[in-house]
């Protein structure tokens, strides 16, 4: 199995198709942006794991993980432009 690309699409567990906006590691851990196909200000952010030789997307342990990762998903994207 290899890492989900940014433009992959995949339907997560709520039923919902979603496309990798972005990629980064921080921490030694693997974190994908995610946005809705029909919403794209609905925004989720996993963490990339592989376990077994399958992939696994674990939420984050809790909002203030989820503030940090969201700054540097933005400082990421700005600096691209």
């Amino acid at each position: 199995m290899k890492p989900l690309a940014v433009g992959e699409m995949l339907t997560l567990g709520d039923e919902v198709e979603y496309v990798v906006m972005s990629r980064l590691n921080h921490n030694n851990k693997d974190y994908i942006l995610f946005a809705n196909i029909d919403n794209p200000e609905d925004i989720v952010v996993r963490i990339e794991k592989f376990e077994n030789n399958e992939l696994c997307l674990m939420g984050l342990e809790n909002s203030d993980e989820f503030d940090s990762v969201l700054k540097l998903f933005g400082d990421q994207i700005n600096n691209s432009l």
